[in-house]
């Protein structure tokens, strides 16, 4: 698609890249677009279509509406819109102002936050809060590890709070939920 790039902060001018690889504070020109990036930093982005994107430890903040084929790995994404992706892979802090809707799966560790999600297979791991959740299977769970409890960090713990799940199967505790429809529906511990 284009040339590949690696940079240690500043901005990335419009254009077609191969591969962006962002160590350190980015800004994304309007107009940038990549086959995959890389990043090991912060990327504030307007929103727009990209390719890849591998967190690495990476914050991604986009203000309006964000598409992607893949978002994987770790670190916190905020979204000042919606978000559509091929697959949501991640490990940390997911936070959407819009809807979630990943035309394959969601696999989430940490805390999601978003109007509606929708996707083929969701597993959370953790903290979800939305009004809305549909897929295929819907799993929610919170996330058990004594290693963040003993350093006071429970808000991967806390109850989880939607208000509508919607899968053929259901499988769910730690949820605070008005409604759950499925097929199979088994409710956990500490589900409300």
């Amino acid at each position: 698609m284009g040339i590949h790039l690696t940079s240690s902060g500043g901005t990335v001018r419009p254009g077609s890249y191969g591969l962006l690889t962002l160590y350190g504070e980015h800004t994304l020109g309007h107009g940038v677009r990549f086959e995959r990036m890389v990043l090991r930093g912060t990327a504030h982005m307007r929103g727009g279509t990209a390719g890849e994107i591998d967190c690495d430890a990476g914050n991604i903040v986009c203000a309006g509406e964000m598409r992607a084929k893949s978002l994987r790995g770790q670190g916190c994404l905020r979204v000042s819109g919606d978000a559509h992706c091929g697959v949501l892979d991640f490990v940390g802090d997911v936070d959407v102002d819009g809807t979630v809707r990943c035309s394959g799966d969601v696999r989430l560790v940490g805390t999601l936050n978003a109007h509606t999600v929708s996707a083929c297979d969701l597993g959370i791991e953790g903290t979800v809060h939305a009004d809305r959740i549909t897929g295929r299977r819907v799993t929610i769970a919170p996330f058990e590890s004594t290693l963040l409890a003993r350093h006071g960090i429970t808000r991967y713990t806390d109850p989880s709070v939607v208000e509508t799940v919607d899968g053929s199967t259901v499988r769910v505790s730690g949820l605070r939920c008005q409604r759950l429809c499925g097929t199979v529906v088994d409710v956990g511990a500490n589900a409300t």
